[in-house]
């Protein structure tokens, strides 16, 4: 918000206020993520030598109501938590000239610097100058900007993923051609962080997910793209109100104006506009599994998005509303010609009021539904074990903003999301998992409900002390959030072939009798932030402090027992019913973080920012640690159970029938001792000490405005990350460990004489490359405790070093660019205290680290790690009202991480010392072919009467290229979808036609 032209009127919200920032700075403040909706206008009004002048009148024009302040006894005037957008500053002087600064942008969670000088003159005559600075002093993150124009102009997919992955450093598990992988979230890494550390803000209120095991990091919602103003997208820096090491995507709506506007738009791409790209070894693979001749790769069958959005002042100067409403249906092709067809359907409200020049108040609501038929269907997901989705998600927003005097400024935020979804699977029947690891039949059904309230508020104060301007900021957040979770399995049973990943790789067919999952927690977050913006001519230093609380607790948990009663006999053991009371299992982290940086304009022109910073941060607790899956679970209280037997289908058809079980031995299982099945107490245990993962950054970068439409920025990032998890066996040590005693020579194949006789993983990998890696397991005779217990490792650290290259041309004389490019190396490293159980360390111990996409779209098999990506965008006005745009991507291709599953130890059903998976080579030996990408569109645009009409053509993937993006890599698989088979490829390429009027 920003300061008025004479004193403070303080009305009863600015009280209000006061009381609530108290409140909140003793609870632990924060600098509220409502500011990511914003930006700030600074500036410094001098005369002709130079010198500050006091007692200007500085008028700001744009968005929403005039708002106008006075410059200090330093010159200086401040506008802060402006909306977004273009804005013209005006200072005025008795006795001097009028001087204007025109187009000055105001973008998210950036600063607008304006220094205007006055001349002695008569009153009438004025100065105007147009366009502000590219560059940003005050900067405390590293990001891109990316505004309404670029979105709009550039040929895309529509949705904020790719626009993130353009950003230098972040990747993503998916190639989205033109839309193809819109349907479904995208999992982000940047520079050595995972995908559960990326944090999504819309309209100031922080959506990442923190409930679910495979899509913390992932963002709940899905969002109208001609619905926002501006995306923000940062990968570090030293900003206290950002909470997580990873990427950071900030979403910012349009609004109301005094000036009515909308638009509304239709784009369309069908299949007859599609190309074919299926190379001849996927071909023959799919008309080897019987898909049939003309079955194809995975493509696009009909993607269409249409909506509207309007806005205006219902009282001009004081009250503006805005809304929008958007639909997009993308149905897709999957490899093998499965089917998977989404609905994305929301709506959007805003609300500002600006009933005092010095208070302004918003309120916002969302609502969004998807409606996904086929969810995950893919080469190992046939059509009737895919998911259908539905489930809407509602959001309620109201913030205030207060002036209180010319230095103090704060802004109070309060928000709910209530978000429930369910997966049911299309087919029905017992589900089975067969040998080359495809599923039959049916698949469980989930149940999701996971409600979010959060308030947080800040506070900004400016003072001098001698030369040196400070900005001091304080601000507070207060999280919760719930999480109520089931998976339903149809009878209990899971049917498994040999070696089938589900019931843990047994060398027989066997069956896991289970109980249905369930998951009950809350989570609270209590952070808090403060910070000093210090500045001198030349020099802005950035310190701050920031701390975490995170704090989860299990509410009482009641699941039912095992419904497989009826294939067992009377007396057998299965998982039994559990009535859990509310239990807190220790997770409490306490986390303070210091973030410093320094920025210097260098040379005459002070054109030179050099940048350099130190920022550490702490991991976001999140529900599957709390309350975890079944496998491995590090907490007290895991809902999930299972119990697996040998089975022998005598009468072959597939299908667990009463005595085919072998209830005699159990092979293996989880979540309760099958010693004393009916105990309350957990059979897991955690460190008291256990605490979130940290990453220390340190950041250096220069960056030039050559022109002053043109900015380049050169920067580079050193990251180690420490405190990660250990879980193992109770009171296990490496000593207790031995290399294991069976043979597993690919599988159980024959001899081969470079294998050692035991206790290796050998073979030879699909270039027939030969591998040898040895399998250890706990020593005969040592006790094995049937649960885990986790801490954090003291001798284990990953590290990344980047480099990262940004070249900037805002639109002006007809034409705009943005080009990236970034190289980085992420690497893990073990010390001889990093490890209980020594298998897989000796291959990983110094190689790259890969973030495994658990995301839903059958990507299991996609290890998210580039070293170099780069990504062009451009576009030109031609004259007659056409213009040409166009987008350039490519990045190395991901590892193809092979890895055989193995039975460590026959003779034990402990989950963690029988099945592992052994990595068989360091993830850089393979790589999946270089992903490129090139898209390109044209669009003409015709204006009547105030209105603008585009049509738009756009082709995406134009060289059509077929570049494979998964394959099978678990060694010892046969048939078509065995080992190196092809799992998904590059959509072709494909024509999307559009219109769009605005006015």
């Amino acid at each position: 918000m920003q300061e008025p032209a004479k004193g403070p009127r303080v009305a009863f919200s600015g009280v209000l206020l006061t009381i609530t920032m108290a409140v909140v700075a003793l609870v632990g403040p924060r600098n509220a993520a409502a500011q990511s909706v914003t930006g700030n206008v600074y500036g410094v009004v001098v005369d002709e030598q130079g010198r500050p002048l006091p007692g200007v009148g500085v008028t700001l024009t744009g968005v929403g109501a005039p708002l106008t302040a006075r410059t200090t006894a330093g010159g200086e005037f401040r506008f802060l938590n402006l909306s977004l957008g273009e804005y013209k500053v005006t200072a005025a002087l008795t006795g001097f000239s009028t001087a204007e600064r025109a187009n000055v942008i105001v973008a998210s969670r950036q600063n607008a610097d304006v220094k205007l000088a006055l001349k002695v003159a008569a009153q009438s005559e004025s100065v105007v100058v147009t366009g502000a600075p590219l560059l940003d002093m005050r900067k405390a993150n590293v990001g891109v900007n990316v505004t309404q124009r670029e979105l709009e102009a550039i040929p895309t997919a529509r949705d904020p993923w790719v626009i993130a992955r353009a950003v230098p450093g972040v990747q993503s598990d998916r190639v989205n051609v033109g839309g193809s992988e819109s349907g479904q979230q995208s999992y982000l890494t940047s520079k050595g962080s995972p995908p559960s550390q990326t944090e999504w803000i819309m309209e100031g209120i922080v959506f990442q997910s923190m409930s679910s095991a495979s899509g913390v990091g992932t963002s709940p919602l899905y969002y109208d793209f001609d619905a926002l103003q501006e995306i923000h997208v940062s990968t570090g820096g030293t900003d206290p109100s950002t909470q997580t090491p990873g990427v950071q995507v900030n979403l910012v709506t349009k609004r109301g104006t005094n000036v009515a506007h909308g638009s509304a738009r239709y784009f369309v791409a069908e299949d007859s506009w599609e190309a074919t790209n299926t190379p001849e070894e996927l071909r023959l693979q799919l008309a080897a599994s019987g898909a049939g001749s003309s079955v194809v790769g995975n493509s696009v069958n009909n993607t269409e998005d249409y909506g509207a959005e309007v806005g205006g002042a219902v009282l001009a100067d004081r009250l503006w509303l805005w809304g929008a409403y958007g639909r997009n249906q993308i149905d897709l092709f999957t490899t093998g010609g499965l089917t998977d067809n989404t609905m994305l359907q929301t709506y959007n409200a805003k609300l500002n009021a600006q009933v005092f020049q010095n208070n302004a108040a918003t309120l916002y609501f969302y609502r969004g539904d998807k409606i996904k038929l086929g969810r995950d269907a893919g080469t190992t997901r046939p059509q009737e074990t895919s998911f259908d989705q539905s489930g809407p998600a509602n959001v309620f927003k109201i913030e205030d903003s207060h002036v209180f005097g010319g230095n103090l400024f704060a802004t109070v935020m309060g928000s709910h999301k209530d978000f429930s979804w369910r997966l049911v699977p299309e087919g029905s029947g017992q589900m089975r998992q067969d040998s080359t690891q495809v599923f039959h039949n049916t698949y469980y059904t989930a149940l999701y409900d996971w409600p979010d309230s959060q308030v947080d508020a800040n506070v900004s104060y400016f003072l001098r002390t001698g030369q040196l301007s400070h900005e001091l900021k304080l601000g507070g957040l207060y999280r919760f959030v719930k999480n109520q979770s089931r998976q339903l399995f149809e009878g209990n049973v899971v049917a498994c072939n040999t070696n089938a990943n589900w019931c843990g790789n047994q060398t027989v067919p066997a069956a896991v009798l289970n109980r249905d999952f369930a998951v009950n927690t809350n989570e609270y977050q209590y952070s808090g932030y403060v910070s000093d913006t210090i500045t001198l001519p030349r020099l802005t230093m950035n310190v701050g402090l920031r701390y975490d609380y995170q704090r989860g607790v299990n509410n009482q948990l009641v699941v039912d027992g095992s419904r497989a009663t009826d294939l067992v006999p009377p007396g057998t053991v299965l998982p039994p019913s559990l009535n859990a009371p509310p239990e807190d299992p220790g997770f409490h982290w306490k986390d303070w973080q210091p973030r410093i940086g320094a920025t210097y304009a260098a040379g005459k022109d002070q054109k030179t920012l050099i940048r350099a910073s130190y920022a550490s941060y702490a991991n976001q607790l999140y529900s599957a640690l709390i309350a975890p899956y079944s496998v491995a679970p590090p907490s007290a209280l895991a809902g999930g159970a299972g119990v697996v037997y040998p089975w022998n289908d005598l009468n072959t058809n597939n299908h667990v029938d009463p005595g085919e079980l072998d209830t005699s031995r159990i092979l293996r299982y989880y979540g309760f001792d099958p010693a004393d099945p009916t105990s309350p107490n957990s059979i897991n245990g955690v460190d008291p000490s256990y605490g979130a993962v940290k990453t220390n950054e340190v950041a250096v970068g220069v960056e030039r405005e050559v022109l002053p439409t043109l900015a380049v920025a050169l920067g580079g990032t050193y990251r180690k990350m420490t405190n990660f998890d250990l879980s193992t066996g109770f009171g296990l040590t490496q000593a207790d460990y031995i290399l294991s005693t069976t043979n597993y020579r690919e599988n159980g194949r024959s001899a081969n004489p470079l294998c050692p006789d035991v206790g290796y993983a050998c073979g030879a990998l699909p270039d027939g490359t030969h591998y040898n890696v040895p399998v250890n397991r706990v020593a005969p005779g040592v006790p094995l405790s049937p649960g885990q217990y986790t801490t954090n490792n003291p001798g284990y650290d990953q590290t990344y070093y980047g480099v990262e290259f940004q070249a900037t041309k805002p639109y002006a004389n007809n034409w705009m660019a943005r080009l990236t490019a970034a190289y980085g190396d992420w690497r893990q490293h073990y010390s001889s205290d990093g490890f209980v159980d020594p298998t897989n360390v000796a291959v990983l111990n110094g190689g790259l680290v890969v973030a495994q996409s658990l995301g839903s779209g059958d990507k299991t098999r996609v290890y998210v790690n580039g070293t170099w990506q780069v990504d062009v965008s451009a576009m030109y006005n031609l004259p007659l009202g056409f213009s040409v745009a166009g987008n350039f991507y490519a990045r190395q291709g991901y590892p193809l991480a092979y890895f055989q599953n193995v039975i460590a130890n026959p003779d034990t059903a402990v989950s963690y010392d029988r099945s592992k998976i052994i990595i068989v080579v360091p993830y850089e030996n393979y790589r999946l072919g270089t992903v490129s990408n090139l898209d390109l569109g044209v669009a003409y645009s015709l204006t009547l009467s105030g209105v603008e009409i585009q049509l738009l053509a756009d082709v995406f993937n134009v060289m059509n290229e077929n570049t494979v993006l998964q394959r099978q890599s678990q060694i010892g698989l046969a048939g078509p979808n065995g080992t190196n088979s092809i799992r998904e490829i590059q959509s072709p390429r494909i024509l999307r036609l559009g219109t769009r009027v605005s006015f």
